[in-house]
């Protein structure tokens, strides 16, 4: 079995249903029973993989919903502005939680967070603004190399460090001010240079990003370099790149 999807806004409409990367089981919508529509949630249990395409105000209670119902699976759980793989939750209760796009300080998230502590689930990530775009970036890189995401040491609103192996990376980011990092890829998709424009330094191929990489579709975006802070652009290559690696299970050079 595949992917099916609760849900049925404008982006599932437009991206899920049209797109040619995924195998659709069912769609869940409460008033509608007909062929891959379905109105009960025991139907997707046998699914490899499940997308929460709602309000923020909902996914909880389909999360705990899917784990009453034994569901075994990935789960991914979309909410607006910028999808990005942040944190996996419940893993020994009900698979992988993929989470797109977080909102940390909701009530939402803060009750998560308690039970993932009371629980001792899992590790949760957590992006404040003040590091959000290195973050961010970071993040898309690690996804690249399918590898988990290094530990944030320590975090507040305007400062962290991020420890991977004998590479320390320190900022302290103001929201005031506008970062610009760059990533520069040849054209057979290897990692070349990752430029900040607002600092002196750059952070070169040989530390954090010295592993190659390739990706077959990487030809579809027709870009020497795209700015991190191009969200709409990073939106649309983080959801590629996860369709492509999780559905197509394309192995990383």
């Amino acid at each position: 079995m595949g992917l099916s999807i609760i849900g049925y806004g404008n982006r599932v409409r437009k991206t899920y249903i049209n797109s040619k990367y995924l195998n659709i089981d069912y769609i869940f919508r409460r008033n509608i029973k007909n062929n891959k529509f379905t109105n009960s949630l025991s139907d997707l249990v046998n699914s490899e993989s499940i997308f929460i395409s709602l309000k923020r105000s909902k996914f909880l209670y389909y999360i705990f919903s899917l784990k009453k119902l034994n569901f075994k699976g990935s789960i991914f759980v979309e909410t607006p502005s910028i999808s990005l793989i942040k944190f996996q939750i419940f893993r020994k209760k009900i698979g992988k939680v993929w989470v797109l796009e977080e909102y940390p300080f909701l009530k939402e998230y803060l009750y998560l967070r308690k039970i993932i502590k009371k629980q001792k689930y899992q590790k949760i990530f957590i992006e404040n603004d003040g590091f959000y775009v290195l973050y961010h970036f970071l993040a898309i890189i690690y996804f690249i190399l399918g590898e988990k995401i290094t530990t944030i040491n320590k975090a507040n609103k305007n400062f962290f460090y991020i420890r991977h192996n004998s590479i320390t990376i320190k900022s302290n980011y103001k929201k005031t001010i506008k970062r610009k990092l760059k990533i520069y890829i040849k054209a057979n998709g290897i990692v070349e240079k990752i430029y900040d424009t607002n600092e002196k330094n750059s952070f070169e191929k040989d530390l954090l990003f010295r592993k190659k990489f390739f990706l077959k579709y990487i030809s579809m975006f027709n870009k020497t370099y795209f700015d991190v802070n191009d969200y709409n652009f990073i939106n649309k290559l983080c959801f590629k790149l996860k369709l492509i690696r999780y559905f197509h299970k394309l192995k990383v050079i």
